[in-house]
C-alpha cells in the first residue's frame, strides 16, 4: 500500500532505504497505467458499502493488485484510486503521472463535506465514504506542498 511510504515522506522526510523503498511502490503503480491504462494509486480505504473497508495493494497474498479485506478475502470489486494515495504522491513527486492522477479525482468531493475516499476502478463510480483519515492526508499533503516535511529531527 502507498499510505506508510506517503506518509513517512510528509511527516519525517525519507532516508536513503526509506526513499527507495517509497519510490519503487510509486514506480510499480505508475508502470501498471502504463501497461494497462489503469490510473494507479492505491492505500487502505474506508468504502461505501460492505465490507466497508478494504485492503488496495501492489502485491499481498501472492497476488499483484490485490484488493483484500481485513480477514484476507478476495475483494478486488472494490479494488480503486485512492484520493488520499492520489494526494500524498502528488506531494511527493509533483511529475506529469501525479498531474493526471490529480485531474481523475478532481471533482471526488463534496465542498461541504470533504473528499471522498476514492473512484472504483470496475466502474468509474465515486466511492462516497468521507473520512478523518483520507481528509487528514490531504491536509497533510497540502501542507507538505507549502512547508515541506512537518517533522524536522535534527
Amino acid at each position: 500500500m502507498s499510505e506508510p511510504y506517503i506518509l513517512d515522506g510528509l511527516e519525517f522526510g525519507w532516508d536513503g532505504y526509506s526513499h527507495e523503498f517509497a519510490y519503487r511502490v510509486y514506480k510499480a503503480q505508475r508502470e501498471r497505467f502504463q501497461r494497462t491504462s489503469h490510473l494507479t494509486a492505491v492505500s487502505e480505504d474506508n468504502i461505501d458499502q460492505a465490507p466497508y473497508f478494504v485492503y488496495n495493494t501492489v502485491f499481498t497474498n501472492g497476488k499483484a493488485w490485490n484488493t483484500i479485506t481485513d480477514k484476507g478475502e478476495d475483494a478486488s470489486k472494490f479494488k480503486s484510486l485512492s484520493t488520499k494515495a492520489v494526494f500524498g504522491w502528488h506531494a511527493l513527486y509533483n511529475d506529469e503521472y501525479t498531474d493526471q492522477l490529480r485531474e481523475a479525482i478532481r471533482n471526488a468531493n463534496d465542498p461541504a463535506r470533504g473528499w471522498y475516499a476514492g473512484i472504483y476502478e470496475a466502474n468509474g463510480q465515486t466511492n462516497k465514504a468521507i473520512t478523518a483519515n483520507t481528509n487528514a492526508i490531504i491536509l497533510e499533503s497540502l501542507c507538505y506542498r507549502k512547508y515541506g516535511q512537518l517533522v524536522k529531527v535534527n
